[in-house]
């Protein structure tokens, strides 16, 4: 017997025939296969690069949010320190009017006290 078994022979070129189809459509799988994982990968690349992106995005908006609220409050915090200010002034103020009246009603009286006591002393008169 040879190598190559001829038509005559049971299982000959028969069987070869149906090893070379085995044979193609295993390539056939083993092509469709490598396409699939191809596609996956692709289909895996292009998902990760969007979530990426839109984690990229979600980061931006968030420093940006972050920044307004930063400026925002920085701008509430000196509007409060100069309305403080402008009430410590007003209060300042006001209490230097009173200060000045007061002195001035204190002065009154602390004079008439003296000269009470000046004439009680010159009239003889024991405080």
């Amino acid at each position: 017997m040879g190598s190559r078994l001829g038509p005559h022979v049971p299982g000959g070129s028969q069987d070869g025939s149906a090893l070379e189809a085995l044979l193609s459509a295993e390539r056939a799988i083993a092509e469709r296969l490598a396409q699939a994982e191809a596609e996956s990968a692709r289909i895996v690349g292009e998902a990760r690069a969007r979530l990426e992106q839109q984690r990229s995005e979600a980061r931006a908006a968030l420093q940006d949010e972050l920044g307004a609220a930063d400026r925002a409050q920085r701008a509430a915090a000196a509007r409060d320190e100069s309305a403080a200010a402008e009430h410590d002034a007003r209060e300042r103020h006001r209490l230097d009017s009173v200060t000045d009246a007061e002195l001035l009603a204190l002065a009154d009286t602390a004079l008439a006290l003296v000269l009470g006591l000046q004439r009680d002393a010159t009239m003889g008169r024991a405080p």
